[in-house]
Formats: structure tokens, C-alpha cells, sequence
């Protein structure tokens, strides 16, 4: 993280920051066994005490939100909130599910899917309202939105996926594979209501999913280097970005075609 005074901001060695987030140019957050702000673009970095160790972290729309575990044993996350630019957290009353779950952001729409028995739970800076959980018998969740919500639920070895135009109500995904599932170590990136891509080996790297259960490999990507896709996202249903160890690579069509980015 660049630092005007030192060259980088060091987070404390006896920490762990796993991922990074904006919420806008300035604020942004970096997250794992504790919590840190920045509020001037990421020049200087403090650790936030409250709420603690968070597991995964979204902003949009002027609010973070975030998932904290609660330290009880049982598994437990619950749903905190701050308005961006502040370091003013607070729980968000009643919200809680199983995790490992995750969350996501739409505009001022904020979904929640934990594991088990958990529900999934939708709404925004007015409040929550609680739905049927797309992933009941999963042992963990990992949500991708940007039109709309795709899961990925994992059991076991395996994994299946659901899909939601709101989060509210989630329809299965009936994968024609072998297996009807994707792997565990699947990187999952929604691109559209009908339509994700998921990286789920290093031939292809990538595989296009629609809501029917068709798999269409997209083979022609520039890396072939055996790579499995780490990280899949778009931020548009044109824009999007994939990690490999190679690199960082983008598309602007959706992902027919992608190039790597110059960095450092």
C-alpha cells in the first residue's frame, strides 16, 4: 500500500489481512483476523477495534457491510454495518447465519446466504427480511452478483450452484456434467440473470454456465501456461477480470476474449 512517508503501510505482522475493498476512491478496508480503514486512498491504514476479525466485506451505495464471526462455537456470523467514510460500525439486529456464508451487494440491495438451516436474507439500510437459503445442506456458500446472484454451495468434494434475480427466491442450476456439480476450488463469476462463468480447471480455464445446465468451454484464452482460475468477477455483464498465477487478465465482450494487464 503506498505510503508518502515510508514507501508502504506495513499492517502488524501478528495480523492477517486476506482481501482489500473500496467502498469509494478514498475509504476502503483491508479485512481477515482484524480490520483496517483507509480514508485518503490507502496513503495510511489504522486498525478498526470494532467489529474485530471479518470474514468478508462489501460496500456500495454509501454503506459497508460486513460479516463477523461471533466467537460462540457455533459457527455464527453475523451481519455489521458503517457508512462509508466512517469507522462507525454497528450489528445489524437479527441478522445472523451459518457459515462459512457470505454476502453480497446490488445497488442498496444486500443479500446474505449462510449454510444449514440458515435463512437468506435480503434488504438494505431499511431493513432485513428472511428467505428460504439456497444452500441447506452446503457446508459453505460463496455468492457473485452483478445483474444478478449466482451461489455456489458447497458439499464435500463437489459443489452445485443456484442463481436469483433478487436474492430472494433461488433456482437450482442443472449442470449437465458428468457429476451435475463443478469442483470445490471453482472460481465463480456471475455475468448476467441467465449467464456466469466459472473457473473450474487448467483445460479450459474457463467455462461458460447458463441457467439451463449448459457448459460451453471457452478454450481460447491467452493463458495456457496450467493455470486454474483463482478469482472470476465482472463488475459489468461486459467488464470483467480473472486472476491466474500468470496474471491479471481482462474482457470488455462478456469473456469471449481476454488480455492480460500490464502491472508494476
Amino acid at each position: 500500500v503506498p505510503d508518502d512517508a515510508k514507501g508502504l503501510a506495513v499492517v502488524p505482522s501478528r495480523y492477517t489481512a486476506t482481501e482489500v475493498r473500496f467502498g469509494s476512491a478514498q475509504d476502503g478496508w483491508l479485512f481477515g483476523d482484524g480490520l483496517w480503514s483507509t480514508h485518503d486512498g490507502g496513503h495510511s491504514w489504522s486498525r478498526v477495534s470494532t467489529p474485530g476479525m471479518v470474514t468478508r466485506l462489501a460496500a456500495a451505495a454509501g454503506t459497508a457491510w460486513a460479516l463477523v464471526p461471533t466467537g460462540d462455537g457455533e459457527n455464527t456470523q453475523q451481519l455489521w454495518r458503517s457508512a462509508v467514510g466512517t469507522d462507525a460500525w454497528s450489528r445489524v439486529p437479527g441478522v445472523s447465519v451459518t457459515g462459512p456464508g457470505d454476502l453480497a451487494v446490488q445497488g442498496d440491495r444486500v443479500v446474505v446466504v449462510g449454510t444449514g438451516s440458515s435463512p437468506v436474507w435480503v434488504g438494505g439500510p431499511d431493513g432485513f427480511a428472511s428467505h428460504d437459503g439456497p444452500c441447506a445442506d452446503s457446508l459453505q456458500a460463496d455468492l457473485s452478483a452483478v445483474s444478478s446472484f449466482w451461489v455456489k454451495c458447497v458439499t464435500g468434494t463437489l459443489s452445485r450452484l443456484a442463481v436469483s434475480p433478487d436474492g430472494s427466491s433461488w433456482t437450482d442450476v442443472p449442470l449437465k456434467s458428468d457429476n451435475g456439480a463443478v469442483p470445490n476450488s471453482a472460481a465463480l463469476g456471475a455475468r448476467t440473470d441467465r449467464e456466469a462463468l466459472v473457473g473450474q480447471g487448467v483445460d479450459p480455464v474457463l467455462t461458460r454456465v447458463s441457467t439451463d445446465g449448459t457448459l460451453t468451454p471457452l478454450p481460447d484464452l491467452p493463458a495456457r501456461d496450467g493455470a486454474t482460475a483463482e478469482y472470476v468477477g465482472f463488475t459489468t455483464p461486459d467488464v470483467g477480470y480473472m486472476i491466474l498465477v500468470s496474471g491479471l487478465y481482462r474482457t470488455d465482450d462478456g469473456g469471449n476474449t481476454w488480455r492480460k494487464l500490464a502491472i508494476g
